[in-house]
C-alpha cells in the first residue's frame, strides 16, 4: 500500500473524490467513508468498476493496516461458502 499512497498521493490527501476507481499495479483501488452506524455506500461507478450489483454478498478480508478488502467472488469466497462455523453477513 506504501507505493500506492506514493504513486497516488491523493488518496493520502482525500483530494480524489470519495468512490472513484483508481487502477494501480492491474488492481482498482478506491477509497469512501465510514459513517457513524458503521456503514459505507459505494458510488456508481465504484460498483461498476468492481463489478458489484445491490444485494451482492461481500466477505471482508484481512487487507494492509492501511485499509481492508473486500470479496465476491474468487477461492476465498469458495472456501468462506463450504466453511461450517459462523461468518456474520452484510448485504450491500
Amino acid at each position: 500500500m506504501k507505493g500506492l499512497l506514493i504513486d497516488h498521493p491523493e488518496f493520502r490527501h482525500y483530494s480524489l473524490p470519495e468512490g472513484k476507481p483508481v487502477k494501480w499495479k492491474s488492481r482498482y483501488y478506491s477509497w469512501v467513508k465510514i459513517n457513524k452506524q458503521g456503514v459505507f455506500k459505494l458510488p456508481g461507478e465504484a460498483l461498476n468498476c468492481f463489478n458489484v450489483k445491490e444485494g451482492d454478498r461481500l466477505l471482508s478480508i484481512r487487507g494492509s493496516n492501511v485499509g481492508f478488502v473486500l470479496a465476491v467472488k474468487g477461492p476465498i469466497i469458495e472456501a468462506a461458502n463450504n466453511f461450517t462455523g459462523e461468518i456474520k453477513d452484510f448485504v450491500c
